[in-house]
């Protein structure tokens, strides 16, 4: 390979790269935008178990998403009188 083309493979690359972090940038903002007009109709919970050590409770932390667009909207810990 010569040292033309491997030159014009990178400037090839670059625009691609800027091209997609355009994208990426853009369809945040779309997000951001859609996430202030959703009402948050329907939301999902997902846990996650913190076991404890010998100083520290054991405790769950329950983080609740909009179903729609993504969104966290409340996490909740709860903390438990054991450990382990």
């Amino acid at each position: 390979m010569n040292v033309t083309k491997v030159k014009t493979l990178i400037a090839e690359s670059e625009k691609k790269y800027d091209k997609a972090m355009a994208l990426t940038a853009k369809a945040g903002d779309l997000r951001k935008k859609a996430q202030k007009l959703c009402e948050h109709p329907a939301t999902i919970e997902e846990e996650s178990y913190f076991e404890g050590t010998y100083y520290d409770k054991a405790s769950t932390k329950t983080y609740i998403t909009c179903a729609i667009c993504g969104k966290l909207i409340d996490t909740k810990i709860e903390t438990h009188s054991y450990y382990g």
